[in-house]
C-alpha cells in the first residue's frame, strides 16, 4: 500500500510506490482555501472526522489564504505537472490571474445559474473545451442555452438522473473542474449563494466528482459559490468535506488503464449501419471502461472515451448522440 508523507501545510505527496499506474510521475496534493480561517477550520475537522480516502495515517489538511495575502501565488501549485490542486473559496484580486492558468483545453462548469455560466463560458469558451453539467433550462440564459447547444457540451440537470453512468466517460478526459455550488439542492446546500430550491442532491454530486477524479487528467477542482460565514457554516464545511473527500478517492483508485495501445484491450467492432464507418469499441480488460474509434486501425489520437450502452445501441442499429457527434465531425 502506498506511503503517503506531509510535505508541508496544505500539500500531501506520494512516497515512492506510485498509487498513480498511468502517471510516470509520483502526484501529490495541494489544498488551498479562501474561505476564511474559522471556515477552513471547520472544514478541517469534518474531513478529520472521515476516514482517509486512501486509509492511511496521514490526514488532508487545507491551508488557509487570505485574498491580500502578498507572498501568495496562486499560479505556482499550477505549474508543478505532477501536483493535482483543490480550491475552495472565492479569491479577489488573484481570480483573473488563477483563471487564466485555469483555462485547460478540457474543462467541466458544475453549475446551475445563468450568471455564473455566463461569466464562466466568457471567459474560457475561447480557449478551452467546456462541458456544461446539472444546468436547468429554467436558469438559463437564451445566449448561454444556444451557445452550448450548439456546441453539444451541455449534460442538463434531467438528463444526468436518466442516465448518471453517463457521466462517467464525459469526465474521463476533463483536466478542471469548477464546481460551484447552486448546482446542489437548497435543501443539501443551504450555505449556497442563491434561493434556488432544485438542483443536485448532495449524493449525486459527490458521485459527480468521484467520477471526475477517477478520470485520467484530473488536474484541478475549485469549489466556489458558498457563504463561509452564514449561520449555515458548518453544515456547509461537512457538504464540502464530502465532495473532497469522493473527489480524492476517485483520485487515488485511478484505474491506470488509458489505452495507450491496444493491448489490454478486447477489441469489438460494429458495422450494421448504412452510411456509417466501422466503430471499433474498446473495453479495458483491467476496469471494464470503453473507448471508441472510427476507422480500421487502433490511432491512439483518434481514441474517444465511451460508455457500455452506447456499445449496445449500435448493437441494436441505433447511434448514441456521443458516437454521432464523433461521426458528424
Amino acid at each position: 500500500m502506498e506511503n503517503y508523507r506531509d510535505n508541508d501545510a496544505g500539500q500531501m505527496t506520494t512516497g515512492s510506490n506510485r498509487l498513480f499506474a498511468n502517471i510516470d510521475k509520483d502526484l501529490g496534493f495541494s489544498f488551498l482555501s479562501a474561505a476564511g480561517s474559522e471556515f477552513t477550520d471547520l472544514l478541517n475537522r469534518e474531513l478529520h472526522r472521515f476516514s482517509n480516502p486512501w486509509i492511511q495515517e496521514e490526514k488532508v489538511v487545507f491551508r488557509g489564504v487570505r485574498n491580500d495575502e502578498a507572498e501568495f501565488n496562486p499560479v505556482k501549485p499550477l505549474e508543478e505537472s505532477d501536483r493535482i490542486v483543490i480550491l475552495v473559496g472565492d479569491y479577489d484580486s488573484p481570480d483573473r490571474e488563477l483563471e487564466k492558468a485555469l483555462a485547460c483545453q478540457r474543462s467541466a462548469l458544475v453549475a446551475c445559474d445563468g450568471r455564473t455560466a455566463n461569466e464562466f463560458l466568457d471567459k474560457h469558451r475561447k480557449n478551452c473545451a467546456i462541458k456544461y453539467l446539472a444546468s436547468q433550462r429554467h436558469l438559463l440564459e437564451d445566449e448561454v442555452y444556444d451557445w452550448v447547444k450548439t456546441q453539444q457540451d451541455i449534460m442538463p440537470l434531467g438528463k444526468i438522473r436518466s442516465g448518471f453512468r453517463e457521466l462517467e466517460p464525459e469526465l474521463r478526459e476533463t483536466e478542471c473542474c469548477f464546481f460551484n455550488l447552486s448546482a446542489i439542492r437548497h435543501s443539501d446546500a443551504p450555505g449556497k449563494r442563491g434561493s434556488d430550491i432544485s438542483g443536485l442532491t448532495s449524493e449525486e454530486a459527490c458521485r459527480l466528482l468521484r467520477y471526475f477524479g477517477v478520470g485520467d487528467y484530473s488536474r484541478v477542482l475549485w469549489i466556489k459559490g458558498f457563504e463561509a460565514d452564514s449561520f449555515s457554516a458548518p453544515l456547509t464545511a461537512n457538504l464540502i468535506a464530502q465532495l473532497v473527500w469522493y473527489f480524492l478517492n476517485g483520485a487515488v483508485h485511478r484505474p491506470g488503464d488509458y489505452p495507450l495501445s491496444s493491448e489490454n484491450l478486447i477489441e469489438y467492432t460494429v458495422s450494421s449501419h448504412e452510411n456509417l464507418p466501422d466503430i471499433r469499441f474498446y473495453k479495458s480488460r483491467f476496469s471494464g471502461r470503453w473507448w471508441f474509434s472510427i476507422g480500421a486501425d487502433f490511432n491512439l489520437l483518434e481514441v474517444k472515451p465511451c460508455s457500455y450502452e452506447d456499445y449496445l445501441l449500435m448493437c441494436e442499429g441505433e447511434i448514441s448522440d456521443r458516437i454521432a457527434l464523433a461521426v458528424d465531425a
